[in-house]
């Protein structure tokens, strides 16, 4: 290649390069010769353009290729050379051209540092120090380059580091482990990867040669398709067989050492391995997956097996099995573990091996056996379609494998014919829009419910064909996949598309399938799951295989339906012949009900001891099989059999003595004769154990058979010839024939069970193939086919078969890249990859797979990492702010949270909504167990928080618990069924096996093993913490080491750091009572939690002091859940009250409530498990506060009603409802009928009911259109009861959007944006498609209700309107606002309702106390009055008066100094019997001692104070006596000048802040005055008089609608023999009721009148009467909304109305105006058009204007008392 070609090449395209690069790897091109020629190491312009070549090369992505030709070429040596014989001189003749070559090495080998395998990268260390000695010569001569000296510092230390690496690694056993970044990806594998066996073979196990991988490409390019496709399956390979080499190994090495020791009982240190010991074959089974073998293992304790197990020997885990220490194997998987078999030491294996030996499974006495808990099966079928894949074929291969960076739509769309089909049609909010990816015209984010970035990812993911969408916790990934799969198959659905596959969705966890196809489900029915929870939700039953093979009648599925008939059969064949061949088996030995015994095939001895030692788990040696050795086993085998028979005559004789003994001393019951029935019984039992015992004892003399006799051969020369043998007389001769006999015919029966199954084994698979092809072709005719990526590694070919066209892939980032290609085929032109990997990473089997060679890596994160085109979300809905800071600085510094995040409620009793408990001792082993005592510490002290919570109201759905370690998962099952049973419900996982669901509170135990020995923790441990935090909503609480976590982790570092800057972390957590929120307790350990779940301390129980309905507090101390509304709660202090004659009653008790009522609690408490109650609630709850109470209870927790709930105890989920005596089922059932009708199905009806017409909803296929639909089981489908959306085009191109059972509609509803046209709202014009494509006009007006952008508008409140354009009416009327109200209440709290509802009752715990009690109730509730003694006096001025009532002491207050001496031995600056304020000369600096008088310090020396209990104020006496006295301008409490904090209770100022708070509770009792006379409002509803608002009404709205709501709101629910109740209305609700019937009649009747008016014209009565009906439905949907502004607002929109009516009768007139008439009626008609409030100043100065078009004609008398009549008959008067 000559200089200018070079030249021409540096300076080229990245294309032109990339191929130069491409070509020169596989030796095709002069760019290779450039580098192998000698001349390039004597020419620096060469030398410049090759590296110029190659830094351009790494630039466009292709690193691999470059470093290849740098490593692997003499480019080095040419270097090398050109550095140290040409620039060491040119350093001083031209430094500039010496720096700029220099540069170009120094960024090409910055590269290659990064990305080689450590033994190549060090290939370049030589030329290192050669840049190195010239750039020292370069600074001397022009002055140092910091850049670059920086650039080559990093270079040499990374080089450091990796000659470290090598050596240390050198230094270690040959097999220590792989190379850490394994081959260079030039060197050519050994072998074609298509051709390895997928098993493990001996050599693969026991090799010391390391196994040949490449580390996962990260950043660049593959070579080509085989290329990448050997280095994932290389990689998956190693990751299961790892960990198994490793633990042979390790049992190999051990055995070694230890010379004669049992080596199956080898300890394992190996993570993900596990060792055995010697297990032995027991039984053959038959079933439709296939023949299984049962396994037995031995256990050393049994007891011990789901702590062993609890991840091990699960379903696909490899075994590994040996007899002979690895010198040959057998391989099997785990087809079946069940929990009771295992805790036996019983697994179904299933043989893997290809050539398949029975006899070589079921002879060998007994295996070692070993096992990796990699999941096989999903290696197994990902590895073979690896080996199966051609991505050379798929549509998507250049982003896998070349990372392209341009985007383009996906060819399913560019293929598309026509321009319409090109375009995305959406709907949202009832609306319909279109979204057009090549002209850019899409609707407002806003429009489809989406925030910008949202909207942005979601256009990307329909027009990217490779689209990923990244997004932190909560910002709704999962909401934003259902939008795009959403608008996916409404495209479909639109365009007819039929021949695109079902969209794949996979999902990596359950729980995310199942809630994503739930959502699915409500955009179409043709869906199919496969994986998801089992057993599935009942909404998503339906779509199960199960339900797809049962319910479907295709030809496809009829044939696997009649294979597995076949194969059931066979199955039962085979099963039986197994029992004829055991049952021969234990009858020959006579033991049937004591052991299995074997006596079939020349191994008959040595299965019965292997057997009889498996079952005891003898440890021995393996025994030569001989002769005399089975003899000794079948001799062992009726020892102890007698043994077994003499325990039972022995258990049987003491059962006797005891009832013997028990006789004697009973009187036996003529009557009863149990005990006497008992002992005969006894005796019965006895004398069958001594026969059977004797029977035992002779039959095994026969089996004293010399040990030279063949057991398997005849026994002719014992017997004699076969012909006496009928003669024999003998029992041993007799035995020994029928044993040979036996023999002879069990020889034939294996015979034909091994033929049998060589045929059941092709029939399985048979099924297996016919099943796939069934579900394949179901599944093309489907929309949706959802899959765990589990299920669909297990059913890989279903996958790449469906012809799935979309793929999306939710939690993309946790998903290995392997099982993501391997679900993708030809067909798929579309992937939508949707996940977050900054959170959670792939895990692998093998650690350092992950950490050495980018195996963890999804490819979701290799495609971010070549920053490839995407998007990411950032605003968060789920967790408080709080918690979402500590994701912020980990990895999310960019999340966002969603406005309404931040006003989630509080953690109820806890102080604060996140906390880390700390628990800093060291965590040691206790004596004799393996668990650690921090973790018991850990799990008693959240379970004990978990009942408190519980105690709190919380439900066990809404606490979720999580521990790091499965270890600890046992320690709290241990205790929370025994110490805390009311947690049993709450779940409890591991992270490890959290699938993510959220959760209102998460408790977290970190459980730190080894930290603080200085371990690090992996950050995959640290990023499911941090997944495992995310999850919470509304509380997170943690326990743990907080040292040894930040020690080891930098995430851990962080997240401390945020909790002690908002004071989070600590040794205590805080509680904090709902009773008394002043009071903050602090718990250290489990048991200091509130056993009432209240606020009683250890040692000190706090009172309850909830003030009761007598007055008195309550004596209890602090509870929550029990009885929380002293509705129970009885008095004991005495009454108090007095006779008529003013006796004093000296009783106690009396203060629960009435005589009667007292009775009643009386009853109820004596209730222990069930009490059901019938009476007149009403009645009880109008008469009585406690009924009242205990009404509301009942109502919350559902347990009132009409009717009583029966449920069946056979039938659980029948329940029936009792309205009658006579409906109680007479059986005590359910009277359920159990007939089949003659469709199949069973009645559903009562016994007593005829069956009839079978009403079972079952899904039928409607002739006329072909959809199917649920209808009763008699019903015949018609064309009417289709309710799918109708399939056909309209003409304009869209798909009609009515019902199927509807005829098309001629009007299209699709919003279309017209051109250029604003619109009067200013928004771009948005008409109907009919609209927009027709010639009709419209009116400003009416196109502004077409206009849904965002209104935006300013309302009265402060806030911006949230509303669409078309929602909002005129521009006057808006959608209610949905901000928080932010006014204080006259109770002192803050409003917490929506902005535009009127200030609703105050929900908040009142806060009026006094030194007694507290009140206890809500605030808007009536407070009952204190009835203890009054504390305010003093021994100068005493007070005899109830605590609730007035000193009476008004201006005459105590104004004695006080004569305490305080603690620092100065005198109080307070009063007598007031609080002590404190020390004026200690706390003058922290205290200031305010003068309201002079609003400064107080200089006073003998001044006296008061301080303030609820802010601790301290305030000069005489200045707030003043302040006290002053009348207040606004109802409230009293408050302190200074801070305004409510001042609720005061020694001194007792009268006037107990004045204060009476305004309050009477505004209050007016707030809920029962006075509202309700039955007006029935009454004017009523009235039909015409002219009457009831009667307008109803004219005007024919359907009556309007008057029944109104009915509703004010009526109680009846019967018709009852009579008519109304409800209880509050203030605001009845004046809601009142003014929205004013308004609906003012309406009704300006239509009415405008119908009346002949002068007005046809087309504006319609116009007039449509918007006055639009404007009642607004006053209707304003039920409690409407405040005060908006009833002006309404108020002035009827008045806009009728001035607009007034306006329209003018027109007559027109004629006699003059100019300036005219010009006023210019003015009129432009404010009342005017999209603004019609306020009282706008319709002043439009009277003013009407008022002047009458003067002007005042000359026409004729028209003048026609005027006058139009006047009056459009005067509006509102009755408010």
């Amino acid at each position: 290649m000559s200089l200018e070609d070079l030249q021409q090449l540096a300076e080229g395209s990245h294309a032109a390069i990339e191929t130069a690069v491409f070509n020169a790897v596989n030796k095709k091109s002069e760019f290779l010769a450039v580098l192998e020629e000698d001349q390039l190491r004597h020419s620096c312009e060469r030398m410049m353009l090759v590296l110029k070549v190659l830094n351009k090369a790494i630039a466009s992505g292709v690193n691999v290729g470059a470093i290849s030709l740098v490593l692997h070429s003499k480019l080095l040596h040419s270097l090398l050379h050109l550095n140290l014989t040409i620039l060491a001189p040119m350093c001083r003749s031209n430094p500039a051209e010496t720096r700029d070559l220099l540069c170009s090495e120094v960024a090409l080998f910055d590269v290659v540092v990064k990305l080689s395998p450590s033994d190549e990268a060090l290939s370049i260390e030589a030329c290192a120090n050669s840049i190195r000695m010239l750039l020292l010569d370069s600074d001397n001569s022009s002055g140092p380059d910091l850049e670059l000296n920086r650039m080559l510092c990093r270079i040499r230390e990374n080089l450091a580091l990796l000659r470290e690496a090598v050596e240390e690694r050198d230094k270690g056993p040959k097999m220590k482990g792989i190379l850490r970044h394994g081959r260079s990806h030039l060197v050519e594998p050994p072998e074609n990867f298509r051709s390895l066996p997928i098993l493990p073979s001996l050599n693969d196990i026991l090799s010391e040669v390391e196994p040949f991988l490449r580390a996962n490409i990260l950043c660049g390019r593959y070579l080509n398709a085989d290329h990448y496709v050997d280095v994932q399956f290389r990689l998956m390979k190693e990751d299961f067989v790892r960990t198994l080499r490793e633990g042979v190994a390790q049992i190999m090495t051990k055995h070694t050492e230890n010379v004669g020791d049992d080596f199956t009982q080898s300890h394992n240190s190996i993570e993900n391995f596990g060792n055995y010991g010697k297990g032995v074959i027991t039984g053959i089974f038959h079933e439709t997956i296939g023949f299984t073998l049962e396994l037995k293992i031995s256990l050393r304790d049994p007891s011990q097996a789901p702590l062993e197990f609890r991840k091990r020997l699960i379903y696909g885990s490899l075994l590994c099995l040996t007899n002979d220490n690895f010198k040959s194997m057998l391989l099997a998987s785990v087809a079946e573990q069940k929990f009771e078999d295992l805790k036996r030491g019983f697994i179904r294996i299933r043989p893997e091996n290809s050539q398949f030996d029975l006899n070589a499974w079921t002879t060998t006495p007994e295996y070692l056996i070993v096992e990796t808990c990699a999941f096989f099966e999903a290696y197994r079928q990902v590895l073979s379609a690896l080996q199966r894949i051609d991505l050379e074929n798929y549509p998507l291969k250049k982003y896998i494998l070349y990372a392209e960076k341009r985007m383009s739509l996906p060819k399913y769309i560019l293929e598309q014919e026509g321009e319409d089909s090109q375009v995305f049609p959406m709907e949202f909010g009832g609306k319909q829009f279109v979204g057009n990816p090549f002209s850019g015209d899409w609707p407002e984010p806003e429009e489809l419910g989406l925030d910008k970035a949202q909207f942005r990812a979601f256009k990307a993911g329909l027009c990217r064909e490779f689209a990923l969408i990244q997004g932190p916790p909560g910002t709704g990934k999962n909401y934003l996949g259902l939008k795009l799969v959403q608008t996916i198959l409404l495209r479909r659905q639109e365009f007819q598309i039929d021949d695109h596959g079902p969209i794949l969705i996979l999902c990596f966890t359950n729980h995310n399938l199942d809630r994503f196809l739930d959502g699915v489900r409500s955009y179409t029915q043709k869906i199919l799951q496969i994986g998801g929870k089992f057993p599935a939700s009942a909404s998503l039953e339906p779509f199960t295989v199960r339900n797809a093979v049962l319910n479907s009648d295709g030809n496809a599925f009829r044939v696997s339906r009649d294979i597995w008939s076949q194969l059931l059969a066979m199955q039962s064949s085979l099963n039986e012949l197994e029992i004829l061949k055991k049952g021969l088996d234990d009858e020959i030995a006579g033991t049937t009900d004591l052991l299995d015994f074997n006596i079939g095939g020349k191994t008959s001895a040595e299965a019965q001891r292997r057997n009889i030692e498996s079952i005891y788990d003898i440890k021995s040696e393996v025994p030569e099989s001989t002769i005399e050795r089975k003899s000794e086993c079948i001799q062992r085998h009726f020892e102890i059999s007698i043994m077994s028979a003499e325990q039972a005559v022995k258990n049987a004789e003491e059962e006797v003595k005891i009832l013997s003994e028990k006789l004697k001393d009973f009187v036996e019951d003529p009557e009863d004769g149990t005990t006497f029935h008992e002992l005969m019984k006894a005796e019965l039992r006895l004398q069958d154990a001594e026969r059977q015992k004797t029977n035992l004892k002779a039959d095994s003399r026969f089996w004293k058979i010399s040990s030279n006799v063949e057991l398997v051969e005849p026994p002719e020369k014992i017997v004699g010839f076969e012909e006496n043998w009928i003669n024999a007389r003998q029992p041993k001769a007799r035995w020994l024939i029928y044993r040979y006999w036996v023999y002879q015919f069990l020889q034939n029966l294996s015979k034909k069970i091994n033929a049998d199954m060589e045929e059941y084994k092709i029939l399985v698979e048979r099924y297996k193939e016919a099943q796939n092809a069934a579900l394949i072709c179901h599944s093309r005719c489907l929309d949706v086919v959802g899959m765990t990526t589990t299920a669909a590694v297990q059913n890989l070919s279903f996958v790449q078969n469906i012809r799935a066209k979309v793929v999306v892939v939710e939690e993309a980032a946790e998903v290995l890249e392997s099982h993501i290609v391997c679900c993708l085929s030809p067909d798929c032109e579309h992937l939508i990859l949707i996940g977050d990997h900054q959170l959670v990473r792939p895990s692998t089997t093998a650690y350092q797979l992950g950490t050495n060679f980018g195996m963890d890596v999804s490819m979701f994160e290799r495609m971010l990492k070549n920053h490839m085109p995407h998007e990411r979300l950032i605003q968060q809905r789920r967790m408080q702010p709080n918690i979402s800071n500590m994701l912020k600085l980990h990895v999310h510094e960019d999340l966002q949270d969603h406005s309404s995040v931040a006003i989630d409620d509080d953690v109820v009793s806890v102080a604060k909504n996140v906390f880390f408990v700390t628990c800093n001792s060291k965590e040691v082993l206790d004596e004799g167990s393996e668990k650690k005592s921090n973790m018991v510490l850990e799990a008693e002290f959240l379970l004990a928080f978990c009942r408190y919570l519980l105690l709190q109201g919380y439900q066990h759905e809404q606490i979720l618990i999580l521990t790091t370690y499965s270890e600890q998962l046992l320690v709290f099952k241990k205790f929370i069924t025994s110490s805390f049973p009311m947690c049993v419900k709450v779940r409890i996982t591991s992270t490890d096996d959290y699938e993510g669901e959220e959760s209102d509170i998460i408790l977290l135990s970190l459980v730190t093993w080894g930290n603080l020995e200085g371990s690090s923790r992996s950050s995959k441990t640290d990023s499911r913490d941090v997944a495992a935090i995310s999850r919470a909503k509304k509380g997170l609480f943690m326990i743990g080491n907080m040292d040894a976590l930040s020690s080891g982790s930098e995430i851990w570092r962080n997240i401390e750091h945020v909790l002690v800057k908002e004071n989070q972390i600590g040794r205590a957590l805080p509680l904090q009572c709902q009773n008394h929120p002043d009071e903050v307790i602090f718990i250290l350990k489990p048991n200091q939690f509130p056993a009432s779940g209240g606020c009683n301390r250890v040692k000190c129980e706090t009172k309850c002091s909830i003030r009761l309905e007598c007055g008195h507090a309550c004596e209890k101390s602090c509870h929550v859940k029990d009885d929380p509304k002293h509705v129970l709660s009885k008095c004991w202090k005495p009454c108090g009250k007095s006779c008529p004659r003013e006796h004093p009653c000296a009783g106690i008790y009396s203060c629960v409530s009435s005589k009667t009522d007292s009775r009643d609690v009386a009853a109820i408490s004596r209730a222990k498990k069930g009490l059901f109650m019938i009476g007149n609630m009403d009645a009880l709850s109008s008469g009585s506060e406690i009924w009242r109470n205990i009404e509301h209870v009942l109502l919350k927790e559902n347990q009132i009603g009409r009717a009583l709930p029966l449920q069946c105890q056979n039938h659980p989920d029948e329940v029936i409802f009792i309205l009658k005596p006579n409906q109680f089922p007479a059986s005590g059932g359910c009277n359920r009928c159990d007939k089949i009708l003659s469709c199949g199905h069973q009645c559903q009806k009562m016994c007593v009911e005829d069956c009839g017409d079978c009403l079972i909803e079952v899904e039928k296929v409607i002739p006329d259109c072909s959809h199917s639909v649920k209808l009763p089981c008699f019903q015949a489908p018609t064309k009417g009861d289709c309710g799918r959306k109708c399939e056909k085009v309209l003409p304009c191109g869209h798909k009609c959007a009515e019902k199927c059972c509807n005829e098309c509609t001629t009007k299209c509803s699709v919003m279309m944006k017209v051109a250029g046209n604003v619109g009067k709202c200013g928004h771009q014009e948005r008409l109907p498609c009919h609209i927009a494509t027709s010639s009709l006009r419209l009116s400003a007006d009416d196109k502004m209700q077409y206009c849904s952008y965002p209104c935006g508008k300013i309302l009265s409140c402060g806030h911006a309107c949230v509303g669409k354009c078309y929602q909002c009416f005129r521009g006057s009327i808006h959608v209610p606002c949905k901000e928080p109200c932010r006014r204080r209440l006259v109770c002192g709290h803050i409003c917490t309702a929506n902005c535009c509802l009127k200030c609703l009752p105050c929900k908040e715990r009142c806060a009026i106390a006094c030194p007694h009690s507290v009140c206890g109730r809500l605030c808007w509730e009536r407070c009952v009055p204190c009835s203890e003694k009054c504390l305010s006096g003093c021994r100068h001025k005493p007070c005899k008066r109830k605590c609730s009532e007035d000193c009476g002491k008004g201006d005459d207050k105590c104004n004695e100094p006080c004569e305490k001496v305080l603690d620092c031995r100065h005198k109080c600056v307070g009063f007598c019997g007031e609080i002590c304020p404190p020390c004026r000369e200690c706390a003058k600096d922290a205290v200031d001692f305010f003068n309201l008088t002079t609003n400064s310090a107080c200089e006073e020396p003998n001044a006296r104070f008061v301080r303030l209990e609820e802010c601790n104020h301290v305030l000069e006496a005489d200045g707030l006596d003043k302040w006290m006295r002053t009348p207040l301008e606004v109802t409230g409490p009293r408050v302190c000048p200074r801070c305004k904090a409510p001042i609720l209770y005061s020694h001194r100022y007792k009268d006037e802040v107990n004045a204060a708070l009476r305004e309050v509770t009477a505004e209050k009792e007016r707030f809920f005055d029962k006075d509202h006379d309700v039955s007006k409002i029935y009454a004017k509803l009523m009235d039909k008089t015409e002219s009457s608002p009831a009667w307008m009404i109803n004219k005007v709205f024919a359907d009556g609608s309007f008057i029944l709501i109104f009915l509703d709101e004010i009526e109680n629910q009846q019967d018709e023999k009852s009579e008519m109740t109304f409800k209880t209305l509050n203030w605001t609700e009845f004046n809601s009721i009142s003014n929205r019937i004013n308004l609906i009649g003012a309406i009704a009747a300006l239509i009415l009148k405008s119908k009346e008016d002949n002068r007005i014209s046809s087309d504006f009565k319609s116009r007039f009467e449509r918007k006055l009906k639009k404007l009642a439905k607004l006053v209707m949907l304003r039920k409690h909304n409407l405040n005060e502004p908006e009833l002006k607002v309404f108020m002035g929109e009827i008045q806009r109305f009728c001035d607009l009516a007034k306006r329209e009768t003018m027109r007559t007139y027109e004629t006699f105006l003059n100019e300036t008439g005219k010009t006023w009626i210019v003015i009129i008609e432009t404010i009342l058009c005017a999209d603004e409030p019609y306020t009282q100043s706008r319709e002043a100065e439009v009277g003013s204007y009407l008022q002047a078009y009458e003067r002007d004609l005042s000359s026409h008398k004729l028209l003048l008392e026609e005027k006058w009549s139009v006047l009056k008959n459009w005067h509006f008067e509102p009755a408010f």
